[in-house]
């Protein structure tokens, strides 16, 4: 025991695993990610997302933060970066993050309309490749690790 500001206080205990604690492996899909259209020479960043998802575990979890590119995506426009729109800047959760046999598919809705927009990714080497759709569009894209 020791003193604090005049408080008797007790040190804290470490924490210790649980006795029947299972460690799970991560995903070849765990991680952060950089996203870009796949035929965007500039390689634009239209989102960055970080994903939790654990080796045959039914459904993971992940977070996502869309720029400005993604203005001109969402519109089927080409990919010119200049776009302005309400969702630059959008942070949020995944609504679903659950794979199908050797893709993810991540479920959101980043617009006012609520529909929802999805990524279907698979691993390609160190990347992600896949597709971005929304109710009006398919875009292909490729996802890069950040971490």
């Amino acid at each position: 025991m020791f003193v604090v500001a005049g408080v008797l206080a007790m040190p804290l205990a470490r924490a210790e695993p649980d006795a029947d604690e299972v460690l799970i492996a991560p995903s070849a899909f765990h991680g952060n990610w950089r996203v870009v259209a796949r035929d965007d020479r500039g390689e634009s960043a239209l989102m960055q997302i970080a994903l939790q998802h654990g080796a045959g575990q039914p459904e993971g979890h992940g977070d996502y933060t869309l720029f400005q590119p993604f203005c001109d995506a969402v519109a089927g426009q080409p990919i010119t970066g200049m776009s302005d729109c309400e969702l630059i800047g959008a942070s949020d959760r995944f609504d679903q993050v659950v794979p199908r046999r050797r893709w993810l598919v991540l479920v959101f809705r980043p617009t006012a309309d609520g529909q929802p927009h999805t990524l279907a990714v698979r691993r390609d080497g160190d990347r992600l490749v896949g597709q971005y759709r929304n109710p009006d569009l398919t875009l292909p894209i490729v996802l890069h690790r950040t971490d």
